[in-house]
């Protein structure tokens, strides 16, 4: 996406194929970096950074509320982003099913 993050694949494991964690469905890196969110348009004690890239991200979950901030991070790990800011957690609801969508957007610092 132009002006969005990076779409990097994830480093494979030492036999060369991708590490999938036991919860996600999705190939993830050994040592994954951890993704800062915040409720907020800025992160903690990072307001000094600057960001290279930033795009929108949401992701929906009947699980659980940790399980959808869960997938957020991931989603922006797999895309190449450091951070998610301006999260908003919405339950929604369907016929007997209540889902939880959590979005925010997700932004890349400059190196």
């Amino acid at each position: 996406m132009p002006g969005g993050c990076r779409f990097p694949h994830p480093a494979p494991a030492g036999d060369g194929l991708p590490v999938v964690h036991p919860r996600h469905t999705c190939p993830m890196a050994d040592n994954h970096k951890q993704i800062l969110m915040s409720t907020t348009d800025v992160i903690p004690d990072a307001s000094h950074r600057s960001v290279r890239a930033s795009q929108m991200a949401r992701v929906s979950s009947q699980r659980s509320i940790a399980d959808a901030r869960d997938q957020l991070a991931d989603w922006a790990r797999r895309h190449g982003c450091d951070a998610v800011v301006g999260v908003r957690i919405v339950p929604t609801s369907g016929v007997r099913v209540v889902e939880w969508l959590v979005y925010g957007t997700a932004i890349a610092w400059e190196s």
